[in-house]
């Protein structure tokens, strides 16, 4: 144990900048005990058979290949793969490939949808095709770690769980290179405030086919956000105990080399989206526009807006300062300017310790004459 223990203390923390070191020798650790991973699964003697869905994306020639071998990689093996095609606009090139790839493995499926223009009817149809218990809906050129499905599994064997979420990172690649793995994605545990305002969770999530039937299947309504549309259904169905994150990176989104924009949901779709949730579950809330202090919109982000109790709860705002003139009295001005959107007066305490500076007293004087202010000398 001790002559472990210096790879173990320099393996405990690895600096963002070696990120891609990181993720090779996880990749590599994985390889070493895939016999090991192999006979875990071999023992789970029920293990659930999961549906993926390889969507359309924006219909251009993306790296299918990838996103299926890494299906095809998983030491978990009990999954069936139902890869979307368009019929009008599906090239020979992309119907080919599916099509030799699924004489090789049976669990491969390729789907042709009626190209109305309408993806989100596409999905809609995916999910009802499933024969799976869970469901994983993957972009192409997106990749899973090759134990991903089966930290997954054992996830939902130790508990009981209807939505299972991980972490990810992006997988930047071209046909010339394997790729390169950059900007993890770590995840909180299920935090329902913070999904609202912004999906933190993403569009890759294992989910119980059953509970989306239960919530109304598949739907359309809001094209740009339909998987958030779902998760949010079936979040209004369970308990928060019933959401799982696997604090682990299993899911790698694919980017091009040179193409570093996020893949966003359409902003206005996400805010129908969340108000429609809202509005289902009662709460008097409201999402409206995210605007940082910069007045600047952060995309697919929501500012949540809940009903004040009646009467208002009274609000204390501490305030600790030395000197500082010029910071102090923008500081109150903005809590006082605030105040008119506020239906009780705030309770103002300004923490004073041993201001002494003449112009920080003037500051004090002026801004104490309100009823609702008042200075705590602090000493020491």
């Amino acid at each position: 144990i001790e002559s472990y223990l210096p790879e173990a203390n320099a393996n405990s923390a690895t600096p963002l900048a070696l990120y891609e070191d990181y993720q090779r020798n996880t990749r590599q650790t994985i390889a070493a005990n895939r016999g090991d991973l192999r006979a875990v699964f071999e023992r789970l003697d029920d293990g659930p058979l999961i549906s993926v869905i390889v969507g359309e994306g924006d219909r251009e020639n993306h790296p299918l290949a990838q996103s299926i071998k890494s299906l095809q990689r998983q030491v978990y093996s009990n999954w069936e793969c139902l890869v979307c095609d368009w019929t009008a606009s599906a090239g020979d090139e992309r119907k080919s490939l599916i099509e030799k790839m699924s004489l090789s493995d049976e669990r491969l499926r390729r789907v042709e949808v009626e190209d109305d223009g309408r993806q989100s009817r596409a999905l809609r149809e995916l999910f009802d095709l499933t024969k799976g218990t869970y469901i994983l809906v993957m972009s192409p050129g997106d990749r899973l770690s090759e134990d991903a499905l089966l930290e997954m599994v054992l996830a939902l064997k130790e508990k009981q769980c209807r939505v299972v979420y991980f972490d990810e990172d992006v997988v930047e690649a071209d046909a010339l290179h394997g790729g390169h793995y950059r900007d993890p994605k770590f995840k909180p545990d299920f935090d329902y405030d913070f999904l609202l305002a912004s999906n933190y969770i993403g569009t890759a999530f294992l989910f119980e086919k059953a509970v989306l039937e239960s919530v109304g299947g598949g739907r359309d309504e809001f094209p740009a956000a339909q998987l958030l549309d779902a998760l949010l259904r079936m979040v209004e169905a369970i308990p928060a105990g019933e959401v799982l994150h696997i604090a682990r990176v299993l899911y790698h989104r694919f980017e091009p080399v040179r193409h570093h924009g996020a893949r966003e949901a359409d902003g206005s779709a996400v805010i129908d989206c969340v108000n429609a949730h809202l509005e289902r579950s009662s709460s008097g809330g409201r999402a409206e526009p995210h605007i940082d202090p910069f007045g600047k919109s952060r995309a697919g982000c929501c500012r949540i807006i809940w009903p004040l109790s009646s009467p208002a709860p009274k609000v204390s705002i501490i305030v600790p300062t030395r000197d500082r003139a010029d910071l102090l009295e923008h500081c109150l001005q903005s809590v006082l300017q605030s105040q008119g959107h506020y239906p009780t007066k705030f309770e103002i305490i300004v923490v004073d310790n041993d201001s002494c500076e003449p112009r920080t007293a003037e500051v004090l004087r002026r801004f104490v004459a309100p009823d609702n202010v008042r200075v705590l000398p602090f000493r020491g």
